[in-house]
């Protein structure tokens, strides 16, 4: 590992389930995985704080930080965002984003197949990716109901990433497709390697991966003019 990134806190907060991660003392990783019955933010700084303790460190500790852009949770990723950002400008530290699609194209990278990519957008409604050339695209994706999966699953090689599995009728259509299942060391990789090759987002341009607009980011549009 890289001496000047041996502190990194990722953090995902795009599903139903919190995921954080810890990468310390060059060699060392804690997470945590905690499901989350309403609101990111109602436990979200706390259990950062808790994982920090677990490694006995404190923030100001940090080299850099990563957050999952989703797609998912608007207000999730917003929470997640806005912590990330600040902790990141405080510190004088790098931030990089991660989205579901990184994460689903470094799970298939040595897979050469075709597939669609079904993702959580809001209540019922899910995001689908094309796969083409081994790469899913963030700009060839359409939303479909949970009632429309299935025939998503016929017509095409289909995998999923983020779903929520406690859903009721998603147990029986997942059936049908490939679950890809990640955690934040995933995620810590992903953007461990973004930072050991020197890139940096812009703090001010980073924001969730909205591929459609939910009624949530309509609103805080409408009370940010």
């Amino acid at each position: 590992m890289s001496d000047k990134f041996k502190n990194i806190l990722s953090i995902d907060t795009s599903s139903k389930i919190l995921r954080l991660g810890l990468q310390f003392g060059s060699d060392r990783y804690l997470k945590l995985n905690e499901p989350v019955e309403k609101s990111h933010g109602q436990i979200f700084i706390r259990k950062i704080q808790d994982i920090l303790d677990s490694a006995g460190m404190k923030i100001e500790q940090l080299d850099a930080i990563i957050v999952c852009t989703g797609p998912g949770s608007f207000t999730g990723l917003r929470i997640a965002l806005s912590a990330a950002k600040g902790i990141a400008v405080a510190l004088n530290i790098p931030i990089v984003g991660i989205s579901l699609l990184d994460i689903a194209n470094f799970k298939l990278k040595d897979d050469n197949s075709d597939y669609k990519l079904i993702m959580p957008y809001i209540r019922d409604e899910y995001f689908i990716a094309n796969r083409e050339d081994r790469i899913f695209d963030p700009d060839i994706t359409s939303t479909v109901k949970i009632n429309e999966l299935l025939d998503v699953t016929k017509s095409f090689p289909v995998i999923a990433i983020g779903l929520n599995l406690e859903n009721k009728q998603i147990p029986e259509i997942s059936k049908k497709f490939r679950i890809i299942e990640y955690d934040s060391s995933d995620i810590l990789y992903l953007g461990f390697e973004k930072l050991s090759s020197g890139y940096n987002e812009d703090i001010e341009l980073l924001e969730p991966l909205y591929l459609k607009k939910s009624q949530a980011e309509i609103n805080f549009d409408k009370r940010n003019k």
